[in-house]
């Protein structure tokens, strides 16, 4: 009795040894399988499966990966996994949906997972957490799970290895998540079109990642988008060199440079006042340049140059 206790104790921290990837292994595996799917001709189904991720992409496919089907597979050597159809909800009544995430959590498993798409699943925020212990998980797919910015955070324990994150169509996330993105600091694929993250937010996300990250693909909200489109009616863009386009040397011109300044910016955009104070259009120029300058910026990150 005890040195069955022992032996599922050992599975719980190390996993079922599955076997190799060869006939004789992938023939072993499958028997598993079929044990704890029945009923669905699992056998004729892998036939010509000739490894570890064709038995996964046909488990995917037909929505097989459950908590049981994913402990069995902890120390195989998947690559990628499609959770989508196993983890879709019927009327509410897949009860197994975040009890699956757990198994990731386990020491020991899917050591060579890199690539897991979640898009359109419900998540918990505490869900993510059981993804930290993936070692070589580069590419993250949570597009329309529901997730916020403490999700997005809770993925810092992934930065050494994370390339490509995908959060769009989560309207929970917002400008406030752009210190994780910046701290992810490998990724070169980013999008979250689709959330509630504003150009204020971009701004900060191009100016903290700085020139040496703008070989990063970003996609964006389409509000940000048609901001970026529409810049040449908020402000000259490029103005003649007669123009300051210097924010720090606004304070030092004449009151008649500062009027100048604005009314040729008011040409394009009637809203930008060429009257008042003398400080009231110090800060009215400043702001027009350093708006300027931070859209550059977005616009360099994004390509548009």
């Amino acid at each position: 009795m005890w040195q069955e206790r022992e032996l599922i104790a050992l599975d719980e921290l190390y996993g079922t040894a599955i076997g190799t990837e060869t006939p004789r292994g992938l023939k072993t595996l499958v028997s598993r399988l079929e044990i704890l799917l029945p009923g669905i001709r699992l056998r004729d189904k892998l036939a010509q499966a000739a490894g570890h991720q064709e038995i996964a992409d046909v488990l995917c496919l037909n929505g097989c990966l459950g908590t049981r089907v994913l402990n069995v597979l902890r120390t195989s050597e998947i690559e990628f996994l499609d959770l989508v159809p196993s983890m879709a909800e019927t009327d509410g009544l897949n009860l197994d949906t975040h009890d699956m995430l757990k198994v990731f959590a386990k020491s020991n498993s899917f050591l060579f997972l890199n690539e897991i798409n979640l898009c359109g699943v419900t998540l918990r925020t505490s869900d993510v957490m059981n993804l930290h212990h993936l070692p070589r998980l580069a590419r993250l797919w949570l597009k329309n799970t529901s997730v916020g910015n403490e999700a997005i955070f809770l993925l810092l324990p992934l930065k050494r290895s994370l390339l490509e994150l995908d959060v769009s169509e989560n309207l929970a996330i917002n400008d406030d998540v752009v210190v994780a993105f910046t701290m992810l600091s490998k990724l070169r694929y980013l999008a979250f079109a689709g959330t509630s993250v504003t150009m204020e937010g971009i701004r900060l996300l191009a100016s903290s990642l700085g020139p040496h990250r703008h070989d990063m693909e970003v996609e964006i909200p389409e509000a940000c988008k048609e901001y970026l489109d529409n810049m040449n009616t908020k402000y000259i863009v490029s103005p003649d060199p007669l123009l300051v386009t210097d924010p720090q040397i606004v304070q030092s011109l004449s009151t008649l440079e500062i009027i100048e300044n604005l009314t040729a910016h008011s040409t394009i955009n009637s809203e930008i006042p060429v009257e008042g104070p003398r400080l009231l259009l110090i800060k009215q120029l400043k702001e027009i340049l350093q708006t300027r300058e931070a859209d550059l910026q977005v616009r360099h990150l994004l390509g548009l140059e």
